[in-house]
C-alpha cells in the first residue's frame, strides 16, 4: 500500500520511477516504451531528423524548410501512431518539439548512467591481426619483477 502511494506520488510530481516516456498525441495523454518508440522511429528508411533540422535551420528557402519539417511529421505520426491535425492529433511543429522532447529524454536517460532502457550499439572491435600479443610473464626475470626492474615504464625527458 504504501509501495504505490509513493509510485502514485511520483507520477503527481512528474517523475516517472519506471521510465516510462510520457507524451500528449493531441487527444490524450500517453506512455510509451522508449525502446520500442526508438526502434520504431529509427526504423523509418530515408529519414534523418538531425538532417531536417540542419534543413530547416539553415535552408533560406522557406518551402525547403516546410518540406522538412513536414518529413519530420510525417516521420512521428507513422512510428507513433499519431493522427493528423485534422484528425485530432498534433501539427509538424509539435511532432517536431515532441521529437526533441524524446531525443532529450534518451539523451538523459544515458547522461545519468542509470541502467538504460536502451541497449547500447554493438562495440565494434578494432582489427588487431598485425599486433604482437606480449606475454608480460615472458619478458619477467627469475626474481618475478620485470627485466628493468621498473613496475612501470616512463620515457626519459
Amino acid at each position: 500500500m504504501l509501495y504505490r502511494l509513493l509510485i502514485s506520488l511520483a507520477y503527481w510530481i512528474g517523475l516517472d520511477p519506471r521510465g516510462i516516456f510520457v507524451y500528449f498525441d493531441g487527444r490524450k495523454w500517453r506512455r510509451g516504451d522508449p525502446v520500442r518508440m526508438a526502434r520504431l522511429i529509427w526504423s523509418i528508411p530515408r529519414f534523418d531528423a538531425d538532417q531536417c533540422r540542419q534543413t530547416i535551420g539553415t535552408a533560406t528557402d522557406g518551402l525547403t524548410q516546410l518540406a522538412a519539417l513536414e518529413q519530420i511529421g510525417a516521420a512521428v505520426r507513422a512510428a507513433w501512431q499519431i493522427e493528423s491535425l485534422e484528425d485530432g492529433g498534433l501539427t509538424d511543429a509539435e511532432c517536431d518539439r515532441l521529437l526533441q522532447r524524446f531525443d532529450n529524454y534518451i539523451g538523459a536517460l544515458k547522461k545519468n548512467g542509470n541502467p538504460s532502457p536502451i541497449s547500447s550499439p554493438a562495440m565494434v572491435l578494432p582489427d588487431v591481426s598485425g599486433f604482437e600479443v606480449i606475454d608480460p610473464m615472458k619478458h619477467s626475470s627469475d626474481s618475478g619483477s620485470t627485466s628493468s626492474g621498473k613496475i612501470f615504464e616512463t620515457p626519459d625527458l
